[in-house]
């Protein structure tokens, strides 16, 4: 992964140039929060602002861990109070604390993946397979593009 680009996340926050965040939890988890229960520790990796993070956290019977590579981002969601207990940490979830392997019931993703080039997805899944315990859970938020490589949105 080294060879490959990375994107300048703080740059990123420092302009306010996020418009993947909407300023509160995306509405299709909170959506699934309502049908749905859960618990255990959960890993929300680039959490960003931690929206989702406090949406997880406010069901009140998870461990809710929000990762961003963002110090900026990090830091504004150390900004918001808290809402159960949840934490934030700084840090790539590349190279990732070592007491993240088989680690989390859940990991829970709301842009990740989708922020990063394509070559670098497959290491993504390798990643979020290592951090997740056995039979835990993957939740994503995904959006369809409808546009063909060739033509302009």
């Amino acid at each position: 992964m080294d060879n490959m680009e990375r994107i300048d996340w703080n740059d990123q926050y420092r302009k306010n140039e996020t418009p993947w965040d909407k300023g509160a939890a995306a509405p299709p988890l909170l959506e699934y929060l309502e049908r749905n229960s859960v618990s255990g520790r959960i890993l929300v990796p680039g959490c960003g602002r931690g929206h989702d993070v406090r949406a997880l956290a406010a069901v009140g019977s998870a461990d809710v861990i929000g990762l961003d590579i963002s110090r900026i981002a990090v830091e504004g969601a150390e900004r918001f109070p808290r809402t159960n207990g949840e934490r934030y940490i700084l840090g790539d979830l590349f190279d990732p604390p070592d007491t993240f392997e088989g680690m989390f019931d859940m990991v829970f993703e709301h842009t990740c993946i989708s922020a990063l080039a394509p070559e670098w997805r497959e290491g993504y899944a390798e990643q979020i397979t290592r951090f997740l315990k056995p039979g835990g859970e993957y939740l994503g938020v995904f959006f369809l593009n409808p546009w063909d490589e060739d033509e302009e949105p």
